[in-house]
């Protein structure tokens, strides 16, 4: 059994630069989209866990989670392929994970404020009313948590159809470059 190779020369070079921009530049940048791409995904999923749960007073929550605003932290690493998505909103935390109303060893405690027509308290510490709140747990809704859970089972699928594409945009036309003849 004999096997031949023809090639064209320049389609062949040009090939060999795809597999050395692939290596120097190309592959960074893919990294770079998908893991840009799941922090957007995982923001999306954040916000949709958050109106899930109804835990929408102000909306400056579900504003923290969206990428560009003051309250949202969105930082990717390529040097060690991470990617940071958050909220530097003060309560977001509490609302995740859960919290003591009043501070450890503290029974009751009167807050100053009001209650609004839809049924929300509002803090205001210039008000004359208020409500005296006892001690006892919140639970938190795991928002994040179950946004994150979402997101790392969708990770390695979009992973294989991203890098799918990315494969067939650098092997497009590999066909015409190498000829095998058995």
């Amino acid at each position: 059994m004999e096997v031949q190779f023809e090639w064209d020369r320049e389609e062949f070079k040009a090939l060999v630069n795809k597999f050395k921009y692939m290596s120097d530049i190309g592959f960074k940048k893919f990294c770079y989209k998908y893991l840009d791409t799941m922090g957007e995904q995982l923001l999306d999923e954040i916000v949709k866990e958050i109106k899930k749960n109804e835990h929408i007073v102000s909306g400056l929550l579900i504003r923290s989670f969206k990428r560009g605003h003051e309250e949202n932290h969105f930082k990717l690493d390529l040097g060690k392929l991470e990617l940071e998505v958050g909220s530097i909103t003060e309560y977001a935390g509490f609302v995740n994970d859960g919290h003591w109303l009043n501070p450890q060893g503290t029974e009751k405690s009167f807050v100053s404020g009001y209650w609004t027509k839809k049924g929300h308290f509002k803090h205001d510490p210039n008000a004359k009313s208020g409500m005296v709140v006892t001690q006892r747990w919140i639970e938190g809704s795991h928002y994040f948590d179950n946004a994150v859970d979402v997101i790392e089972k969708l990770m390695p699928e979009k992973f294989e159809e991203m890098l799918e594409a990315y494969y067939e945009g650098i092997f497009a036309g590999l066909e015409d470059v190498i000829e095998v003849t058995t």
